[in-house]
């Protein structure tokens, strides 16, 4: 059942048609109010603020649009032509909608495919609560991310979620005590988010779900859909939780928050919402801040930028400092300076704690830690991957995935700082990381020094 903290908490639901259709047979007028009698039966009472359909409407009958249409759901046209535009469009809109709405909040997401894996774990870790209703084979990674899981053809009927055998009309704990030997329990879903993707997102900007580092590949269900032309506006500003970095708190006063109108601001009345490609752009920004809060790194352009960059290839030539102002244009992200550092942080959201990654000493970690990182740089896969990698940043991201998957990436941040000034394992140029070269001892029995 329900966690108290969901009980009474916001519901969207997400509802990628092509994925998953009405059936012949089904009287679409009861559709939405039995998806909110199915959640009622899990004790999920809250408002249920959105629930938005997408697909090809000409593909889908006047009689069943008219039906949804009246009793609530909005239908999103998304021509068909142009592969996954529907599921980049649900993402941004599924993120922009956690921009307006602080957890909790519960996600209902209506498919199967597992492009939308990576920004449900990441929304998971925000703490909003996932919920799933999937075709007969959904991917596994998906699975994973939600906390109960549906059958679509039950939920469209109000009925119950799987138990963990999978078929018994039981809720599911946890979705993920049923995937065994699933490849999602390898997902390290504390990691930036990234999903390898085939096709750029909305041209320059790459898909939102490929912001993490993990290798997670194209399900089966691929589709070709066409761009959405429309987004739900019908969502409610509602304030952030806050937290001070660690290390500035007698600052937190002196942060000035730079909040100026703009002319034209997305949302407002007579003003149109951006481009696709601007969307796409604020998207991936809004995401590495979420990675950058997770991660106890501090909101700099910098950070924000190697976040974007080195996450996922295919974010190298993503345009970091267009983004960041097509984003606080929109008021999707606001500037605050700490001192005489300028950072970003989400439009009702202030700066979290960071792990300062110039600091700290050797004796801050256990001897099992260092045993671990100077096994890793001995073999001949870490020390490739270190020596391969461009920056520090990277270097970090590489040493937390192979290496100290159970850190925050702010904490290996500042224990590759030591390796190199403490340490003295690895060593990189004076004028920047390459070439990086490590020394590593056959033993050091005394890692405190």
């Amino acid at each position: 059942m329900a966690e108290s903290q969901y009980q009474k908490a916001k519901i969207s639901v997400w509802w990628d048609i092509e994925n998953c259709q009405v059936p012949t047979g089904c009287d679409p007028h009861t559709i939405a109010q039995n998806i909110s009698a199915a959640l009622v039966k899990m004790n999920y009472c809250g408002p249920v603020s959105t629930i938005s359909a997408y697909g090809d409407t000409t593909r889908i009958p006047a009689s069943v649009q008219q039906a949804l249409n009246s009793t609530g759901i909005s239908l999103n046209h998304v021509p068909a032509g142009v592969k996954d535009a529907s599921d980049k469009k649900i993402l941004v809109d599924m993120l922009f909608w956690a921009v307006d709405n602080s957890a909790p909040g519960n996600y209902l997401l209506i498919s199967g495919d597992r492009d939308f894996s990576n920004a449900l774990h990441q929304l998971r870790m925000r703490r909003y609560n996932i919920l799933l209703a999937q075709p007969q084979n959904a991917s596994a990674p998906l699975l994973a991310a939600a906390k109960s899981v549906w059958l679509w053809t039950s939920l469209l009927a109000g009925g119950p979620p799987l138990s963990s055998n999978g078929d018994s009309p039981q809720y599911v704990h946890n979705a993920s005590s049923y995937l065994p030997n699933s490849d999602a329990l390898r997902i390290p879903v504390s990691d930036p988010i990234q999903i390898n993707q085939q096709k750029n997102f909305f041209h320059e900007s790459p898909h939102l779900g490929t912001q993490k580092s993990s290798n997670i590949g194209r399900g089966a269900d691929s589709k070709r859909k066409g761009k959405q032309t429309q987004r739900n506006t019908s969502q409610s500003n509602i304030s952030r939780s806050s937290s001070v970095p660690i290390g500035v708190q007698e600052d937190q006063n002196n942060a000035n928050t730079h909040q100026r109108p703009y002319p034209g601001v997305w949302g407002t009345p007579g003003c149109s919402q951006p481009s696709e490609n601007v969307q796409g752009l604020i998207g991936v920004v809004l995401l590495a801040l979420n990675t950058l809060k997770t991660e106890k790194i501090m909101p700099t352009e910098a950070n924000i930028a190697d976040c974007i960059h080195y996450g996922d290839p295919k974010h190298r030539k993503t345009n970091v400092k267009k983004a960041l102002k097509m984003a606080v244009e929109q008021q999707l992200v606001v500037k605050q300076n700490l001192g005489s550092l300028q950072m970003y942080v989400g439009r009702n959201e202030n700066l979290w704690k960071t792990v300062k990654p110039t600091g700290g000493n050797p004796s801050n970690y256990t001897n099992a830690t260092w045993d671990e990182i100077q096994n890793f740089l001995k073999s001949s896969a870490g020390r490739s991957a270190i020596m391969a990698s461009q920056c520090r940043y990277e270097a970090a991201t590489i040493m937390k995935k192979m290496c100290l998957k159970e850190l925050a990436l702010g904490n290996v941040l500042q224990i590759l700082h030591l390796v190199i000034n403490a340490k003295k394992w690895i060593t990189q140029h004076p004028s920047g990381w390459q070439p990086v070269n490590i020394n590593v001892p056959e033993s050091s029995p005394d890692w405190g020094d």
